[in-house]
């Protein structure tokens, strides 16, 4: 919903503090309260619904930390560190704004929202001393002309600053908003898939094989955009997964374990790994081109019966061509093994799954340049045997 120009200040605050909630996937107010708590923080659902209906302005101790806590959501982020600092200064500024209430026109007398000619003394005063608080160290330059002054100089109101999603790529753009997509799409019972708090997914690449099989106990839909969107994970860290390469999403929620409390974490400690195995090993017998690049290997658990899944494309029809022209995908792995390889050689002591996966990622780049030029030569298509990855790895599980 977007807020009116000549609306209550304070109505125009809570309705972009609605239209944010909606861009950060609208979760609920349980599951905000949920997440500051383990910031240990407070934010009870009935507070939170005053605040979005602009019945009062809360104070900024409490818009702050609900902020932060969307940014935390949308960005699946699960630490507090200073990534989001200047979009929180941005809803400061917002706040700021607010708290003054309706300015008066100079010329009409009559109230409304600080605009052009809102130039009464006090409203300026009280707006600089607010601006000041927000960037104690900023010094305020006018950059044109201006109406906005008083005996100090001229009074600049600083523009919106863009989300975060407006200054992605239209190609990353369009991912991040598929995932979400994805991520939000309700099954036959009404359930939202990404909301489960546990279960397992895979990440599908360009040619249908299996990328990276993982697990959630903090939340499907936190897990998988701090591995697709956050960049916060191991695996994409140490470049052993690619999000370039990820085509396609495959989730499997536990519904069952929903309701499970903290004192029963033995319960999933015995059905999680047990899926997530079954999930991997279904992977290796499939794949083409070696097993997934997990860095750990899940642990070989006794056969398990996979909940139901869903698989959902990330890619459009126009993006997916383009990404999955041989050369472009060749010029990109090439790319990603040197930053593997460099990264096993500055760790020195790299643990044998980085060392496995960097044997993978050679594998499944040789394979593609070999097909590509059997393609070009006007020759069939290599026989995945002859890479013979199970006997390069030599691991039990591909036996």
């Amino acid at each position: 919903m977007t807020a009116h120009p000549d609306q209550d200040p304070m109505q125009r605050f809570a309705a972009e503090l609605r239209a944010f909630r909606l861009s950060c996937g609208r979760p609920s107010l349980h599951e905000v309260n949920r997440l500051a708590k383990r910031n240990n923080s407070s934010l009870a659902p009935s507070t939170m619904s005053t605040m979005l209906n602009g019945k009062r302005l809360p104070g900024w101790p409490l818009v702050q930390t609900f902020v932060r806590t969307l940014l935390q959501i949308r960005d699946a982020d699960t630490s507090l560190g200073s990534d989001h600092d200047e979009e929180v200064r941005e809803w400061k500024r917002k706040w700021v704004t607010a708290s003054l209430g309706p300015a008066t026109d100079k010329r009409s007398g009559s109230a409304g929202p600080l605009g052009r000619h809102m130039t009464a003394p006090s409203v300026v005063a009280r707006e600089r001393q607010s601006r000041a608080a927000v960037e104690p160290t900023e010094e305020v330059r006018d950059s044109g002309p201006s109406d906005q002054f008083d005996e100090r100089g001229p009074l600049v109101i600083p523009a919106p600053r863009p989300r975060r999603l407006e200054l992605l790529t239209p190609q990353v753009r369009a991912f991040h908003v598929l995932l979400d997509q994805a991520l939000s799409e309700k099954d036959t019972d009404g359930r939202v898939w990404g909301n489960a708090r546990f279960g397992c997914y895979a990440f599908y690449d360009l040619d249908g094989e299996v990328l990276y099989v993982g697990s959630a106990s903090e939340g499907l839909r936190t897990r998988v955009r701090r591995h697709l969107t956050g960049h916060r994970t191991d695996a994409v860290a140490t470049r052993i997964l690619d999000v370039h390469e990820v085509a396609e999403l495959e989730l499997w929620p536990i519904w069952a374990l929903e309701e499970v409390g903290r004192s029963d974490r033995l319960r999933v400690q015995n059905e999680l790994p047990g899926i997530e195995s079954a999930i991997y090993r279904r992977a290796v017998a499939e794949n083409q081109f070696g097993p997934p690049l997990n860095e750990v290997t899940p642990a070989d658990m006794n056969p398990a019966t996979l909940p139901p899944s869903r698989r959902f494309a990330l890619l459009d029809e126009s993006i997916r061509q383009e990404r999955s022209h041989p050369d472009a995908r060749l010029a990109r792995r090439a790319e990603n093994l040197a930053r593997l390889a460099s990264t096993v050689l500055e760790r020195g002591s790299a643990n044998d799954g980085m060392r496995r996966a960097l044997l993978i990622q050679a594998a499944r780049f040789t394979a593609l340049a070999a097909t590509h030029l059997a393609y070009v030569r006007g020759l069939p298509k290599p026989y995945p045997a002859v890479l013979d990855i199970a006997g390069l790895l030599d691991s039990p599980e591909v036996d």
